[in-house]
């Protein structure tokens, strides 16, 4: 009887185990990891936070656009993304660096190659859903390549 007792109590106290764990893990998931966002919902706050840029024009917009880029860092920091996170802190470091549209066109450009290598790689997995090392999924990387594009073509017509 105290053998049985005690498996019993021993599989209560696994099942309770096993419940706070994924209790644990579901209010980490509803934050988003760490309060961050999900790059695509984060590329999304982008793209507005772009049209907001739209006022401006030369070293004023390279600003704007640089602390969208940097915003954009901050909403989707996450250890299994640093390279993205390092791409667009590049971009932005150039883009307040620059002094015409075309060194920010330029500052741009290397992020959107870099972003386009890391799609190719990502294209040659089996299932373009699977991450790549410091990069994450395609769709994430898509969602990054869309904020780029959107910030060049203001860069174009705005700069």
């Amino acid at each position: 009887m105290t053998k049985r007792l005690s498996a019993a109590n021993w599989m209560l106290c696994c099942a309770v185990l096993v419940g706070l764990v994924m209790a644990v893990n579901a209010a980490s998931l509803a934050r988003g990891s760490g309060g961050h966002m999900s790059v695509e919902s984060a590329a999304s706050k982008a793209h507005q936070s772009l049209d907001g840029c739209s006022s401006g024009t030369g070293k004023a917009l390279y600003d704007c656009v640089a602390r969208v880029l940097l915003q954009f860092c901050s909403d989707v920091s996450r250890d299994d993304v640093p390279q993205i996170d390092t791409t667009l802190k590049t971009a932005a470091a150039g883009l307040r660096a620059a002094i015409n549209k075309v060194q920010a066109l330029s500052a741009i450009s290397l992020a959107q190659a870099a972003i386009a290598g890391a799609l190719r790689q990502v294209r040659t997995v089996v299932a373009s859903t699977a991450p790549t090392a410091g990069w994450g999924a395609g769709g994430g990387l898509s969602a990054v390549a869309s904020v780029l594009a959107h910030a060049a073509k203001l860069i174009q017509a705005k700069g």
